[in-house]
């Protein structure tokens, strides 16, 4: 009886290594293969290269004015105004802006169109520009004239900045300085 009890115990664990050979052997079947040890290879972080103006560009401008009066009969006084405009090229464009102002005993309401000549700084996202052009204001007293300035541009992205500027205004018998300070949307 012990005997065959010990039989019976030889037999299941001979029985076990056989059977655990046999599934090592399949597991293990065919050539062995290692994968060839390369050193790692890293990629570059992609380069953001900002191009802040291009040519085509069409914006809008919401815009806060200063005027100056140096010679008429206007007080000087602040106001606000908006501006469209398009550039044809990165740096030829044009721009139409309707502003007024408080001039003392009403609001004064100008209008003009201005050819645009820009030097963008891609590096830096500013551009300096220039301006002349046409418009007058209209009130119970009209006046057609010119006006010639310029300022500076900073974009903050490709679609939106912060423009300001100077320009001189003229008539036949006005003058004045105007300070401006806005918000760009470029679309």
């Amino acid at each position: 009886m012990v005997l065959t009890l010990l039989i019976s115990i030889m037999k299941r664990i001979l029985a076990s290594v056989v059977i655990g050979i046999c599934l090592t052997s399949l597991v293990q079947a065919g050539e062995f293969y290692s994968a060839p040890s390369k050193a790692p290879v890293y990629s570059k972080a992609p380069v953001y290269d900002p191009v802040c103006f291009q040519a085509g560009e069409t914006y809008f401008d919401a815009i806060s004015v200063y005027v100056d009066p140096s010679a008429g009969h206007y007080d000087d006084g602040a106001g606000g105004g908006i501006a469209l405009g398009h550039y044809y090229t990165e740096r030829i464009g044009v721009e139409g802006r309707a502003y007024w102002f408080d001039g003392g005993d009403a609001a004064i309401h100008n209008v003009d169109i201005s050819l645009l000549y820009r030097v963008p700084l891609q590096d830096l996202c500013i551009a300096p520009f220039a301006k002349v052009g046409v418009g007058g204001h209209f009130n119970s007293e009209n006046y057609v004239g010119g006006n010639v300035g310029g300022g500076l541009e900073y974009r903050l992205n490709q679609r939106f900045g912060i423009v300001g500027g100077y320009e001189f205004n003229y008539s036949s018998d006005e003058e004045w300085h105007l300070y401006s300070l806005g918000l760009r949307f470029t679309f």
